[in-house]
């Protein structure tokens, strides 16, 4: 009888919560850091480094997020899930629609940094867990607030729910456009749906195609091209291509006892490090050089100590890229990667320094390696530029992600059927 009394109390303060926050939902959403004292926030797969956090739904597998606070304190961290559409707005759902259990959590497990010369909390929570499961498939956003109020919101982070139903053929090709032939990655795919019926696909699917887990210049609402017996192909000529770029530059800050690749200068201080890496060289009239990279990936490392969690510190880290003269006022440049999810971040702009004829920043990152480009955003354009600085060159190795949506009429939200990732090599 108690326990049935606990139960109706928590379902009835979930609906609550859910009621108060339909204002804050009724929004686009994307992955973003609110509060300043944030740090090293990782969201992926269980065993994964730097894969796109997309989860099966038909496999218990969880996604983990992990994140440090560097106010030192302990604070009461809350966390729940909103479903959405394909383009990331707020399903019409109720809580009880897409989650099994209770949408209103907190994140109890923590640890206090250990032996470094900067101090913070570092917390870590896994989905799905034993309060709440996610019960069909779309697109959702974790988000986590503080001090019990839901509009106090810390941090964003989107994942995807699959339900593996359609499989995916794609491939890599040279565009057939000259004027893109040495500089851009064409991609066609074929979509297959062997035993499933589907209403009008042409109106009912719809695909998004992604390079490099990048949502800033994603290709999507792609419709199916040619529809045929349980097949539908995206053949398009000269629609689904991107600049190639190059492989991405990196820095290696796995050890703050000595300067390896990338560091310029390595200094103690009583409140921590300060590295200053070299000067990034413009590298649009370079030749085309290949080796092994993440794609813009990171991941957190101490290679002293046992514990990158709570063992590995904090430094504030310049970047510097070459230009000889700045851009106009209305372009701005911005240090990029996983890192900061591709985001423009008021931490990873850059200013101009006419004394060295560079754009630079500092970023406070943690231990780890980390791999990173720098990317022009300009007036009016999607996405960032990054061939400003570096060129395209067809060869480059790229990752390329393909999501396929279906959404049947009279449907309340986009069912994700399947996805796909694979390297143009």
């Amino acid at each position: 009888m108690y326990f049935g009394y606990l139960v109706a109390m928590r379902l009835l303060l979930s609906f609550v919560l859910s009621l108060t926050l339909l204002p804050l939902m009724a929004q686009t959403w994307g992955d973003s850091v609110v509060k300043e004292s944030i740090g090293a926030v990782t969201w992926r797969v269980a065993g994964g480094t730097t894969d796109l956090p997309v989860v099966d739904l038909r496999r218990d597998i969880p996604l983990i997020l992990t994140f440090d606070d560097l106010s030192e304190t302990v604070e009461t961290y809350g966390y729940r899930l909103v479903h959405c559409n394909k383009n990331w707005e707020s399903s019409e759902l109720s809580d009880l629609d897409f989650l099994d259990g209770f949408n209103d959590g907190t994140i109890e497990e923590f640890e206090y940094s250990f032996n470094t010369t900067v101090d913070y909390v570092h917390y870590e929570i896994a989905f799905p867990n034993e309060d709440v499961r996610w019960r069909i498939s779309g697109n959702y956003v974790l988000i986590v607030y503080q001090n019990g109020d839901a509009e106090d919101v810390v941090l964003t982070r989107r994942f995807m729910v699959v339900d593996p139903v359609f499989s995916i053929e794609a491939r890599s090709l040279t565009p057939r456009n000259v004027k893109y032939s040495q500089t851009h990655q064409e991609i066609e795919f074929i979509v297959a749906h062997e035993g499933v019926t589907l209403e009008n696909p042409r109106s009912t699917i719809s695909a998004v195609l992604m390079q490099n887990d990048r949502w800033d210049n994603a290709i999507t609402d792609i419709e199916p091209l040619f529809v045929k017996p349980e097949q539908m192909i995206f053949d398009y000529r000269d629609k689904l291509i991107f600049p190639a770029g190059k492989e991405f530059r990196f820095v290696d800050l796995r050890s703050f006892r000595f300067k390896a690749d990338g560091v310029y200068q390595l200094e103690e201080k009583d409140e921590g490090y300060d590295v200053m890496l070299y000067l990034d060289p413009d590298r649009r009239k370079a030749g085309y050089q290949f080796y092994e990279d993440a794609n813009g990936g990171f991941i957190i490392d101490n290679i002293h100590e046992r514990d990158d969690a709570v063992q590995g510190d904090y430094a504030d880290v310049t970047f510097s890229i070459q230009a000889e003269q700045p851009f106009p006022d209305d372009h701005a440049v911005y240090l990029l990667g996983q890192m900061n999810n591709w985001q423009p971040n008021e931490e990873f702009k850059m200013e101009y320094n006419n004394r060295h004829s560079a754009y630079e920043t500092t970023v406070q990152l943690k231990q780890g390696f980390y791999e990173y480009a720098y990317g022009l955003q300009q007036p009016k354009t999607k996405g960032f530029l990054t061939s400003t600085f570096d060129g395209d060159w067809y060869e480059t190795e790229n990752n390329y992600t393909i999501l396929v949506y279906y959404t049947p009429f009279g449907s309340q939200y986009d069912q994700l059927l399947g996805v796909m990732t694979f390297s143009n090599r």
